[in-house]
């Protein structure tokens, strides 16, 4: 399950109000949204409460990008996801490189960010970080910018699996 693939991850707004179905009107919101969409989807359910898996089987880029034109009243983040592998430090690092080698040029600039939902995987995402920058630096001559940086590497640790994006600044929620 550590490879387990999926495109997006989305987490609900769990505060909006005492009705604990935040969830279930946020999968129901999700499918409104992507049912005209090119290709089927599948919603996974995650060991995490308010927190889902969305697998797009046509344009998963289109569908991050679908998602952050529209208002949505239960999504309170989500997150395109092109890699997974399991949560071990040496898989993060080489796949994060590997993402961002693809795209990047020398010169850029870039920061790595991450989302940790629980510990029980990972004992330090700030060890991680600077290990994955360095590494970024050394072997393709990025700039490390904390401010405006051009791309963000960012690692979406949930329980036994991690999910890797590069995307350009813009393109966050």
């Amino acid at each position: 399950m550590g490879d387990e693939k999926f495109d997006l991850l989305i987490h609900f707004d769990s505060n909006r109000n005492k009705w604990n179905g935040q969830e279930l009107l946020g999968i129901l919101e999700l499918e409104q949204l992507f049912q005209d969409m090119e290709g089927r989807f599948l919603i996974k359910e995650s060991e995490f409460v308010n927190t889902v898996m969305v697998e797009v089987e046509k344009n998963p880029l289109e569908a991050y990008h679908l998602l952050l034109k529209s208002p949505t009243k239960v999504v309170s983040r989500a997150m395109y996801i092109e890699s997974t592998v399991k949560t071990c430090g040496n898989q993060i690092t080489e796949r994060a490189i590997k993402c961002i080698g693809s795209k990047a040029s020398p010169g850029d600039t870039f920061m790595v960010r991450c989302y940790l939902k629980k510990r029980r995987y990972i004992n330090s995402c700030q060890k991680l970080i600077i290990r994955i920058e360095n590494n970024i630096i050394n072997g393709f001559k990025l700039q490390l910018d904390h401010e405006k940086p051009r791309w963000i590497v960012h690692l979406e640790f949930l329980g036994d699996k991690t999910g890797i994006s590069v995307l350009e600044t813009g393109s966050f929620i």
